[in-house]
């Protein structure tokens, strides 16, 4: 028999870990059905069996006064990381992907941005001048969000990553079925370490919609289209950072498959990470990548259709996008639009039965 735990998947006021943790509500779970998960949020975790990481400046920390997230440069001015850690979500603690919904971001003035290894102490911050976020509001596989800087970090600071856009993360043998991950945040679910970049490598993924070699059911693991689970040892904290082709990553070009949004927790282990897919949200990367270019005076990157020859294993070239919403002026709400889908259609799995568990529930919140 294994209790489970659900873990938030937003970030935490980086203080607070320990109360929320001693706070938390503990309730009786059925584990034969849908996995459940709690956002994995509010900079309160890091990766677990990770080691701490002062080489890869592109994964950089997303930082509230109170709270802090983690994220990844994907261009000299643009920042990928998960929505719940810019945007409210609803008041239960729980996540629900049939009830959940965010809310307009918070300003962009309250968010920095430093590709510091600690936060603590970090003086290399650079400013947020605007937030960029899907139109559809529901939680679950909308949980994907972009930041774009008031400058540009230098390529002497952080080389960009690149988003798996077209072709898409189940593009085989492109791309292979393990990834890297990097977060700040606490390096297990007792633990009050948070704020230092860790790295996780060659962490499986368990289970992508329309991805024969790791086919399965939604239900499985209560996750949307637009998502995917990829292992073990992401917690609260991790929130928004990324999940990266373990084959680029390990050649120097890392292509992100997508962001951290939700997870579970089983004791002392964190299990089941839930990722946004950057594949599904093509036309909302290409456009916010085409203003932040325009803003930062660089130019347009390859990935997002830019001239230039790239390389078939680290840069994926402009996808046709979907319909999307682009952001209001900094602070504001965006405007209206409609939000692109990805791959559907996932081929049935079957989990390992887990008889009865307990388990908190909680989203970790700002």
């Amino acid at each position: 028999m294994r209790s489970t735990k659900l873990v938030a998947c937003a970030t935490l006021p980086v203080a607070s870990v320990a109360s929320v943790a001693l706070a938390t509500l503990v309730a009786l779970v059925a584990c034969g059905g849908p996995r459940k998960h709690t956002s994995t949020g509010e900079g309160s975790s890091a990766i677990q069996g990770g080691t701490e990481d002062e080489v890869h400046t592109f994964a950089v920390a997303v930082i509230m006064p109170e709270s802090t997230c983690s994220g990844t440069l994907i261009a000299p001015n643009l920042v990928l990381t998960a929505r719940h850690c810019v945007a409210d979500s609803g008041n239960s603690d729980e996540v629900d992907c049939a009830r959940d919904r965010f809310s307009a971001p918070a300003p962009a003035s309250r968010f920095s941005v430093t590709t510091a290894k600690v936060v603590r102490g970090s003086t290399a911050r650079y400013r947020v001048a605007k937030i960029v976020v899907p139109s559809e509001s529901k939680f679950c596989g909308n949980d994907i969000a972009l930041l774009q800087l008031t400058d540009n970090v230098p390529a002497s600071e952080a080389t960009p990553a690149t988003p798996a856009l077209d072709p898409p993360m189940t593009s085989h043998p492109l791309y292979g079925t393990t990834v890297a991950t990097l977060g700040y945040g606490i390096s297990g679910p007792k633990k009050t370490d948070d704020g230092t970049r860790r790295l996780r490598e060659d962490v499986p993924i368990q289970c992508t919609p329309g991805d024969p070699e790791k086919s399965c059911r939604l239900s499985d693991f209560d996750i949307t289209p637009t998502e995917f689970v990829a292992g073990d040892g992401l917690c609260s904290g991790d929130s928004g950072g990324s999940a990266f082709d373990q084959e680029s990553f390990t050649r120097g070009r890392p292509v992100t498959f997508g962001v951290l949004s939700r997870a579970s927790e089983t004791g002392f282990k964190c299990i089941d990470a839930v990722f946004t897919r950057t594949d599904a949200f093509a036309g909302l990367l290409v456009a916010a990548a085409t203003e932040a270019a325009e803003q930062g005076g660089y130019p347009l990157p390859v990935w997002a259709g830019g001239a230039g020859s790239a390389d078939a294993g680290a840069e994926g070239g402009p996808a046709a996008p979907p319909t999307v919403e682009a952001a209001s002026p900094p602070g504001a709400a965006c405007a209206t639009g409609s939000a692109g889908r990805g791959p559907s259609g996932a081929a049935p799995a079957t989990l390992v039965a887990v008889l009865a568990c307990v388990a908190a529930a909680r989203r970790r919140r700002r």
